[in-house]
């Protein structure tokens, strides 16, 4: 992926070995990529976390970047991420849990996707109804 800590094992010692004003910044995409849960991640350093980029992933395009050993841009290129909504990830668990806590955070909604393939107004409005849907329920 291209980054420093690229796995759950990381992710703890990074927090276990830091004080509690080291942040984390929560990325669904990046964690999904990397086959991690982050309602795992979620879970254990909910306290910690000080933003979220809400960023979906297409599995097929995950399975594929993973058997290929694709680079983070190839994936990217080729079409793993999305918004919230049009990918293959179920976020309502994550967001009924950040209302349960009253979360008081940055949550960015994200798509990393080519925009001359994926036009960001389209997908910025599919993920605006997904999430709104989610948390009319």
């Amino acid at each position: 992926m291209g980054t420093i800590i690229q796995n759950e094992k990381e992710i703890d010692e990074l927090m276990n070995s830091t004080k509690e004003s080291v942040k984390l910044l929560l990325d669904t995409g990046h964690l999904l990529f990397a086959r991690i849960d982050p309602m795992n991640i979620l879970k254990k350093y909910l306290n910690r976390i000080s933003h979220f980029h809400l960023k979906d992933v297409r599995y097929k395009y995950l399975d594929k970047s993973i058997k290929n050993k694709l680079s983070f841009i190839d994936s990217f290129l080729l079409g793993i991420f999305t918004s919230p909504g049009d990918g293959d990830y179920n976020f309502s668990p994550m967001i009924k849990s950040l209302m349960k806590s009253k979360y008081n955070g940055w949550i960015i909604v994200e798509a990393e996707q080519d925009p001359r393939k994926h036009n960001p107004y389209k997908y910025s409005k599919k993920a605006f109804v997904y999430l709104k849907r989610i948390l009319n329920k």
